[in-house]
């Protein structure tokens, strides 16, 4: 069955771990994750390391949990992407700077 875009627009899918995905919410290089304030709920890897302004290297030690003195940061890997919802970074960071 083919389907066009008017068509999928409408659809969205929900995930086992709790991801929802709306075929309208599509970019570049893959799914944008949106709450209904428009904010993203799901980061990748280059959006963590944004928003803590550092390397996308540094960014993948920490969720690997290879920086000493830090929590690892909790992820899903989907394949070679890995993913971090918004709300658990916002707890890391939070955890992180009451251990400061």
């Amino acid at each position: 069955m083919r389907m066009f875009a008017s068509q999928i627009s409408s659809i969205s899918f929900e995930f086992a771990a709790g991801f929802r995905f709306g075929a309208g919410l599509m970019s570049k290089r893959g799914a944008i994750f949106m709450n209904g304030n428009g904010n993203q709920e799901i980061l990748t890897l280059r959006e963590v390391a944004a928003v803590l302004r550092c390397s996308k290297a540094h960014a993948a030690k920490l969720l690997n949990g290879e920086i000493r003195g830090l929590p690892p940061l909790t992820h899903v890997a989907m394949g070679r992407r890995k993913v971090v919802r918004r709300e658990w970074l916002e707890s890391w960071m939070d955890t992180c700077s009451t251990q400061c």
